[in-house]
């Protein structure tokens, strides 16, 4: 069955997901910042390119989007190629920044919030395993040595008491878990407002029933008053036809006893001819 998608609703949740999406990506780059520059942790300089690009990409997007909007299936089919890419972008900025043994998988967690409120069902299903195919692929990759592993922390370093790594882990937990509860408070705000606008057809619908029941109830009393019209006037032309009937039977009854009286006077004539010609014949 093919999906169907208004190009409102596609927009919406288009719009719904780009609106938080670029206040998290500009916090996580402003965190960045501040833990390199403020606190002296080496973050590379291609995790900063990378989220830059992917912050670039959703801005352009959004322009593109706004300016010549397709059908709602196009957008949320070009959205879901995007985020494609997207999460392999991430991928690569959680491998640089050391995550895929570190802090890992919370930063995936975004996506599979939203997956499954913006997409089809297929796709948000198809997106959560190449999520899943993404980080195991990182984790293989790194295990078999295909390419060099990469950490701001080495394990050794990765203890309670190291205060940059301390810092950096609790700066990175804390800002995902406000941005996330900020990300499902954007999506608990699109649909409540759905909720809302529901509410509202379903009260004019209410609304709509009850006058549309006042008027059949009028419609039926115009009715009933139009049968009862009828009604009289099928008897009152009912007992004009009966008049009529009786009129044409006292006519045809005046007719019948003109013809006999009339058949009478010619047999009477008949008889006086027959008698004149026999007069005439003895003189």
């Amino acid at each position: 069955m093919m999906n169907r998608i208004s190009q409102q609703e596609a927009l919406e949740k288009f719009n719904a997901n780009i609106q938080m999406r670029v206040p998290i990506l500009v916090s996580y780059f402003l965190v960045m910042i501040f833990l390199k520059e403020g606190i002296g942790i080496p973050f590379p300089y291609i995790a900063f390119f990378l989220v830059a690009l992917m912050l670039l990409s959703s801005l352009i997007l959004d322009f593109y989007f706004d300016r010549f909007p397709p059908r709602g299936e196009t957008i949320i089919n070009v959205y879901f190629l995007y985020t494609i890419i997207d999460l392999f972008f991430l991928t690569l900025i959680i491998y640089y920044f050391g995550g895929i043994t570190w802090l890992g998988f919370i930063f995936y967690s975004f996506y599979f919030i939203s997956n499954f409120m913006t997409f089809f069902r297929w796709q948000a299903v198809f997106l959560s395993i190449w999520i899943i195919s993404l980080y195991l692929i990182f984790v293989l990759a790194q295990y078999l040595q295909v390419f060099p592993s990469f950490s701001i922390f080495l394990p050794r370093s990765q203890t309670y008491f190291n205060f940059l790594y301390v810092i950096a882990t609790s700066t990175a937990y804390i800002s995902t878990f406000i941005l996330v509860a900020y990300f499902s408070h954007g999506f608990y705000q699109l649909y409540a407002g759905k909720i809302v606008e529901l509410q509202k057809t379903q009260e004019m619908l209410e609304e709509e029933k009850v006058s549309l029941e006042a008027r059949v109830e009028s419609r039926k009393k115009e009715l009933e008053k139009e049968r009862k019209s009828l009604e009289e006037r099928i008897q009152e032309r009912k007992k004009e036809l009966e008049n009529e009937e009786a009129r044409l039977r006292e006519r045809a009854e005046e007719l019948e006893k003109f013809q006999k009286i009339t058949t009478g006077r010619e047999e009477k004539i008949k008889k006086l001819r027959a008698e004149l010609d026999h007069l005439q014949a003895k003189n």
